[in-house]
């Protein structure tokens, strides 16, 4: 009789359970987007190495076609990165690499639908892609968005510039793509009427499009749930704002920000946090509210500058780094200062962290490696390692899987560590 019980609780359980509850865990061997599986630059992947030099600890670099500027996604074993190519960016490539040999498995090329000037400072294949079980998803400054099944197959393709008008804008689109389980989220924000776009993932139509004022930024949104509602976070040029990644709907906004164009927001339950270029704009937002919250919803603004990588968020401390290289330790509920050292250079790619280890890959190909204590407040933590790697161009994202980094340049792919 107890046996049979336990049969029946046991399928019941089985019968109730998701599939992804009961599929083993690969959050370790995946890397889905922007800064992460949940766009925080928190990894839970194991064995990360902490030292490697030109020499030492590299298991393998990949050339790549063309020029890019957005950061590697890794889904069980293939890693996906974008490039473009020619005078015009007129040819868009997406590569598809094995992680453990850096073997080129395919590549494919589209023509841009629209061609613009390649130049140093205007993005060059900048967005970074998503990736899930299904597709790749991938966004290029042309305003062409690919869905591509992991063998390099086209299931659907939109041009955004035929279809609401060209990119306007000095230095060109760097917004990264952003996911839900249903949809690709996209953040438009240039010198033309701008536009939030939420896209089926299944056939790439609109779920729906949420029109913006113009709003010159290079941020990315970032999808979290709070309150049993996903929402998409939005940090760009003077602004701050919260919308349901449902249907669109704007929760809540924050005006009057200054120079907020270039870091993304990083959000946890209760907070947001978003860097500033302009010292003593960067600042804290408690989540919630409705409309304008302005007045009552800001907790904080620092006494300090944020450069092109995101602030991180660990425990009770906000961490930012400067256009001159210098890491600011901030206090999350009050944002003052526990302590600032120097990290040699500034970083374009976003930090990330494993456990107490903090790292900081500098544009350069400097990493700095900081272990970090809870009971340390008054001093900087000692640095564990600064690793060099002479890389022939910047340094402009990074994965981090089991084992191992992958550090994007702008023609090569790096593997650091044993993958």
């Amino acid at each position: 009789m107890k046996s049979t019980l336990f049969f029946c609780l046991f399928l019941t359980f089985i019968l109730g359970a998701r599939a992804e509850d009961l599929a083993p865990q690969k959050s370790t061997t995946r890397w889905t987007g922007f800064r992460g599986n949940h766009g925080n630059s928190h990894t839970t992947a194991i064995n990360l190495p902490r030292t490697w030099s030109e020499t030492e600890n590299i298991a393998w670099a990949t050339d790549l076609p063309g020029y890019g500027q957005s950061s590697p996604v890794v889904w069980d074993g293939k890693v996906f990165v974008t490039s473009s190519k020619g005078p015009m960016k007129e040819t868009l490539v997406v590569l598809c690499i094995e992680v453990g040999s850096g073997e080129v498995l395919w590549t494919k090329r589209f023509e841009a639908s629209h061609k613009t000037e390649r130049a140093d400072m205007i993005s060059q294949a900048a967005p970074t892609p998503a990736v899930d079980a299904q597709y790749l998803y991938a966004f290029f400054e042309s305003g062409d968005i690919f869905a591509l099944n992991h063998q390099g197959e086209k299931e659907w393709h939109r041009s955004l510039t035929k279809e609401y008008g060209p990119f306007i804008g000095n230095h060109g689109i760097g917004s990264s793509i952003a996911q839900t389980d249903a949809a690709v989220i996209l953040l438009i924000d240039h010198s033309a009427p701008s536009y939030l776009l939420s896209i089926s993932k299944t056939d790439g139509t609109n779920l729906w499009k949420r029109d913006r004022e113009k709003r010159v930024s290079w941020t990315s949104p970032i999808i979290s749930t709070a309150a049993d509602a996903t929402e998409i976070l939005i940090s760009s040029n003077g602004i701050v704002e919260a919308y349901n990644a449902e249907n669109g709907e704007r929760h809540w906004y924050v005006e009057g920000i200054q120079k907020n164009t270039v870091p993304s927001p990083t959000v946890t339950d209760e907070w947001v946090v978003v860097g500033s270029s302009q010292k003593g704009e960067t600042l804290a937002i408690a989540r919630g509210g409705t409309g304008d919250v302005t007045e009552t919803h800001i907790r904080w603004k620092a006494d300090v500058a944020s450069s092109f990588g995101s602030p991180l968020i660990h425990r009770d401390s906000v961490y930012v780094v400067n256009k001159a290289g210098a890491l600011s330790c901030l206090n999350l509920e009050t944002g003052g200062v526990f302590w600032t050292t120097r990290i040699g250079s500034s970083t374009w790619a976003s930090p990330i962290i494993a456990g107490d280890m903090l790292y900081f890959f500098g544009k350069d190909g400097d990493t700095s490696v900081i272990q970090i204590s809870s009971e340390q407040r008054t001093e900087a933590p000692p640095t564990v390692s600064i690793n060099a790697l002479a890389t022939e161009s910047r340094v402009y994202g990074v994965a981090a899987i089991n084992g191992a980094f992958l550090i994007r340049t702008g023609r090569k792919l790096i593997c650091v560590g044993k993958p």
